[in-house]
């Protein structure tokens, strides 16, 4: 079997595809959750159900009183 340049830089390459794929590997991610909480109700909140007649249950579709 004759090794032609051709084969020869294939082979460097996957090599070297492979040793810097895994030198370059992203490290595991860390994930931060904040929870806020809500101190309201506050005076400047208004209330729908009451000003424009919204229902509010999940079932009625409020979209023309809102």
């Amino acid at each position: 079997m004759k090794i032609t340049p051709f084969i020869c830089l294939s082979l460097a390459a996957t090599l070297l595809a492979g040793a810097a794929g895994s030198a370059l590997a992203a490290p595991p991610l860390r994930v931060s959750v904040t929870v806020e909480e809500s101190i309201g109700p506050f005076p400047s909140w208004g209330n729908v159900k009451t000003k424009y007649g919204v229902v509010g249950d999940g079932v009625a579709d409020d979209t023309a009183a809102l």
